[in-house]
């Protein structure tokens, strides 16, 4: 017969596992949310006078970002799945990164119609915070993960950092670049995080 802190462990565990499932598919839900309406926004040719050149210019805006946004919800939905109980400090991350997420259809767009460096800096200043949060989230998952084996904590922790702190820089240096040369800045954010979406990586 199990006793009474065999059952509340498998309680915890159960509710524990269940509020990782209601996060992810929550995650999901706001992303789709995020991309429907672009797709929505997207004009009709004809439809008030818009010309179809306008109809392609929106749609390949819309491409553009729905994979950014695509690669960003890969690389949170791989970290989050390397947690074991989802935390307060856990909880509130991912609710910032939803938030950050939400305003960079919003920049794209202003960057891709207006690309002077006010747009590209703004635009890069939320990609920063988004690695930012991304990179404490990825070393939260990567102790949760591996909490048993220190060394392969020590690894797994070493790769986050360092490619967390290339895309930083990356992203540092193109701030600096779109206030002399905005479009080219402008051109590098969208090209970037599309060309690492597409990259084969191994996930831990």
């Amino acid at each position: 017969m199990k006793s009474k802190l065999v059952i509340d462990q498998e309680k915890r565990n159960v509710q524990t596992s269940g509020l990782l499932h209601h996060l992810d598919v929550f995650n999901d839900a706001v992303i789709a949310i995020i991309l429907t309406i672009m797709a929505i926004e997207i004009p009709v040719p004809g439809e008030h006078g818009e010309t179809y050149l306008t109809f392609i210019h929106a749609v390949i805006l819309f491409l553009i970002t729905f994979f950014i946004t695509a690669g960003f919800w890969y690389e949170h939905h791989n970290s989050l799945s390397l947690i074991k109980a989802p935390r307060k400090r856990v909880i509130v991350l991912n609710f910032v990164f939803l938030a950050l997420l939400t305003l960079l259809p919003v920049l794209t767009k202003w960057m891709i119609l207006e690309p002077h460096s006010l747009a590209i800096t703004h635009y890069g200043a939320v990609f920063f915070l988004i690695t930012i949060v991304q990179t404490v989230f990825q070393l939260i998952a990567d102790s949760e993960y591996y909490e048993d084996d220190f060394d392969k904590v020590k690894i797994a922790r070493r790769q986050t950092r360092i490619k967390s702190a290339a895309l930083l820089t990356m992203t540092a240096v193109l701030i600096g670049v779109s206030v002399i040369f905005p479009t080219v800045a402008g051109v590098l954010y969208i090209l970037i995080p599309i060309l690492i979406f597409f990259w084969p990586t191994n996930v831990h």
